[in-house]
């Protein structure tokens, strides 16, 4: 007897693997807005996915791009008269580059890349330990807010897409980025065109849990999705950890060497 709910995912691709047809609905929750959302789990990458973004974006019903951006200016928003609140937010945002120094030596050498920065704070602070820092993202009031309060670096460039990059990167960040992007082989495979032959990527993600289910974000990674998606697109993995209190799992993938 033909199963409806495999029937029905056979119209869609997964977000993390981009196979058609492995989508297999698997529970229902309410996510952060309340509002009633399938789960899905993928046959092949063991993905998490949220089943009613996938089908929305997929069906046209949401502009993924405008969705995407639609709160920044709540969530991303920059008193740009206080100076000291945002100088004590660079300061604080230096783990990234504090994580990047216990497996990368010489900082000051390397091309960094954070990928969906969000408000800007850890990507200023990689100005200050990094050599040359770009960033690319949807919005980038925040950041150009922050320059204005507390002065440009000189070695930071901004870039609406990673197609404009002025040169390719050693390190790239995806912090809070992966579970935004329908499609993550894609997407990965134009990153790699962007990087080093000795590159490697860190990036952070979170868990399934009903809290972090929104419209925007399209899968739940885990390490076995994670390995599958690095593995497939070319990658090794070099380090991982698991963030227990708040849910999120930490990757660190490289190219390997020739």
């Amino acid at each position: 007897m033909p199963n409806p709910y495999i029937e029905f995912a056979a119209h869609y691709t997964c977000p993390a693997c981009a196979k058609a047809g492995t989508l297999r609905p698997n529970l229902s929750c309410l996510d952060i807005n309340g509002e009633p959302t399938i789960i899905a789990v993928c046959a092949h990458c063991l993905v998490q996915a949220n089943m009613t973004a996938v089908i929305a974006h997929h069906d046209g019903l949401i502009d993924n791009m405008s969705n995407q951006t639609a709160a920044r200016d709540t969530i991303y928003s920059v008193e740009v008269d206080n100076v000291d609140a945002i100088r004590k937010q660079i300061a604080d945002n230096m783990f990234l580059t504090d994580l990047l120094a216990t497996k990368r030596s010489n900082l000051k050498s390397l091309v960094y890349l954070d990928v969906g920065y969000g408000a800007g704070y850890s990507l200023y602070a990689a100005t200050e330990r990094m050599g040359h820092v770009m960033g690319v993202d949807l919005y980038d009031d925040s950041i150009r807010n922050i320059c204005a309060a507390v002065g440009e670096p000189t070695n930071l460039e901004l870039k609406g897409d990673i197609a404009a990059l002025s040169q390719p990167a050693d390190v790239v960040i995806l912090w809070h980025t992966l579970e935004h992007i329908p499609n993550c082989p894609e997407f990965i495979g134009a990153l790699r065109t962007k990087m080093l032959p000795s590159g490697c990527i860190l990036l952070q993600v979170p868990l399934f849990q009903p809290r972090a289910v929104v419209d925007v974000h399209f899968s739940f990674f885990g390490l076995a999705s994670l390995r599958s998606l690095f593995f497939s697109t070319g990658f090794e993995e070099e380090d991982y950890w698991f963030d227990n209190e708040n849910g999120f799992v930490t990757y660190m993938a490289k190219l390997p060497a020739s």
